[in-house]
């Protein structure tokens, strides 16, 4: 089922600033999200992790439409000249630790799920926008020339971020402590999604799946470093 425009379509997806105003532009970690779920996952959070071929291509879709969507506000925002930077989420082809975040996240809602808590309908509906674009899908729409939209491709290249937590939990080896920052991270991330499904007024379960989800991360502890893809773009045109 396709859903509405998410919340912050309008403004992440679509132009910001009045045109040919900006000299430098930043962005990380925001453009994995999609403009709209484009599907239930059944068998996940998020349909990165689905075994659904439909699903996967249901979301690389809608993704290659956002990321043009994107790609086009910035270039109408940018100066002749002026710069794009971007830190993204981007799929290596590899699974790495931190795809575990999203499993812990769907095995809490499972569990959930089979204690009572949540119907059939409400964890198929648990689904996030979120599609991690590899390193070909962040150039594709460049193609020949390496520009689009007047916008060039100048840089890209792989680098890595560290778990933000785990320097802490190797001073005080509290795995429980390490287990409630990730739920809290997750939650920030995640609440608007669950609670849309489940309604506003069900804090309570939201409260219920971040603890099962802290408990999870709790059990084996182990360093959550994230891919990511550095580009930059430049306006040319």
């Amino acid at each position: 089922m396709r859903s509405t425009l998410l919340p912050w379509a309008v403004l992440f997806f679509d132009v910001i600033l009045p045109p040919s105003h900006v000299h430098l532009g930043w962005n990380s970690w925001a453009v994995h999200w999609l403009s709209q779920k484009s599907v239930d996952a059944g068998d996940h959070v998020s349909p990165i992790f689905s075994t659904s071929s439909g699903v996967r291509a249901a979301a690389s879709r809608q993704s290659a439409l956002d990321w043009e969507s994107f790609l086009t506000a910035r270039a109408s925002e940018l100066r002749r000249g002026g710069k794009l930077l971007c830190l993204i989420i981007v799929d290596t082809g590899e699974r790495v630790n931190s795809d575990l975040l999203w499993q812990h996240l769907w095995d809490a809602i499972v569990e959930a799920g089979r204690d009572g808590l949540l119907t059939s309908q409400q964890q198929l509906q648990i689904t996030l926008p979120i599609w991690y674009r590899s390193m070909a899908e962040l150039k594709a729409p460049f193609g020949v020339g390496n520009q689009f939209a007047g916008l060039q491709l100048e840089h890209i290249e792989a680098t890595t971020a560290p778990d933000p937590f785990w320097a802490e939990f190797e001073k005080t080896g509290d795995a429980a402590q390490f287990g409630r920052s990730w739920a809290n991270t997750m939650r920030a991330i995640s609440a608007p999604t669950i609670l849309a499904v489940l309604g506003e007024d069900r804090g309570d379960l939201l409260d219920d799946i971040c603890a099962r989800y802290a408990a999870r991360v709790a059990v084996k502890p182990v360093r959550y470093d994230w891919n990511l893809a550095a580009v930059v773009f430049v306006r040319k045109a």
